[in-house]
């Protein structure tokens, strides 16, 4: 009996085992052993395997004592998260900025304000990691470019779940809080952006500075050539726009690494609406 046929044999007397009835399942029975159809009903297992040939019947017979094989218990591996501990402890403002790139209370901010989407962040073994946890794992890959095997040990979690917490800590802070933190200046803003520009600066009529970097990344599989930039790396193109007060107004990111920066900003939304005269509106200073 050949690979095919063994999983046709093995479909074939899971559906029977459950469902003696079903005509279809007693049809396809009788063609995949080479005989007529047969009217089983509900004989039971033994009738049954005495309609088989004889290495069908040793196929059943495996797949039966499969069944009644018990299933391993999952072994907990012990985890310690007493450098966590020491952190909420002990960690003074200045600890959280060089380990986080936050003070403590912008930390706990945080941790309110995606509560309601990490609230239902489970590890592979069901128990729900804390709110402050999960934040703090994402902020340590983000502050300090720690790998994920340091981070599940600094933490007492698995690998996969300290990866899975990363992903979904960023995609909560960007689709939740973007748009309340990277608005581009209209208005009063507009003007307060300007005047700072020129008070600390000395650039008259200036609402933005504008630059591009590369981020690194793994060689992708698909077009790597296109990712490597002039520095002999791989990488994504990340364009900001920064006020007065270094805070973002527009971010664009995910071009090629071997595209230049000029050309990034000429494909760019904001040069668009530059071009279309849609960047700022008139203001009076």
């Amino acid at each position: 009996m050949n690979e095919e046929e063994f999983g046709q044999v093995m479909t074939i007397v899971s559906a029977y085992l459950f469902d003696t009835s079903n005509d279809i399942v007693r049809n396809r029975l009788s063609r995949t052993c080479g005989r007529r159809p047969t009217p089983f009903g509900d004989i039971g297992k033994v009738v049954f395997l005495q309609h088989m040939k004889k290495k069908e019947k040793l196929v059943v017979d495996g797949y039966l004592r499969l069944c009644t094989i018990p299933i391993p218990k999952r072994v907990v591996i012990p985890r310690s998260d007493e450098w966590w501990v020491n952190v909420l402890e002990n960690f003074t403002d200045e600890d959280w900025l060089k380990h986080f790139r936050m003070r403590r209370q912008t930390f706990e901010h945080l941790c309110e304000t995606l509560t309601r989407l990490i609230q239902r962040q489970n590890n592979p073994f069901g128990r729900n990691l804390p709110v402050d946890k999960c934040v703090a794992i994402a902020l340590s890959r983000l502050a300090t470019g720690e790998n994920l095997r340091a981070l599940s040990k600094l933490f007492g979690v698995a690998r996969s779940t300290a990866c899975k917490n990363v992903n979904s800590v960023c995609n909560g802070i960007v689709n939740m809080l973007r748009e309340e933190y990277i608005i581009w200046p209209e208005g009063d803003r507009l003007v307060e952006t300007i005047r700072g520009f020129r008070e600390k600066y000395g650039l008259v009529q200036c609402a933005g500075a504008v630059d591009a970097s590369h981020v690194p990344i793994a060689m992708p599989y698909d077009h790597p050539d296109d990712y490597e930039n002039q520095n002999g790396w791989h990488s994504i193109v990340l364009q900001a726009v920064a006020d007065d007060k270094l805070r973002f107004t527009n971010v664009d990111v995910g071009w090629p690494g071997n595209i230049k920066k000029d050309e990034v900003l000429k494909n760019s939304k904001l040069y668009q609406k530059g071009t279309n005269e849609e960047l700022f509106p008139k203001v009076n200073l």
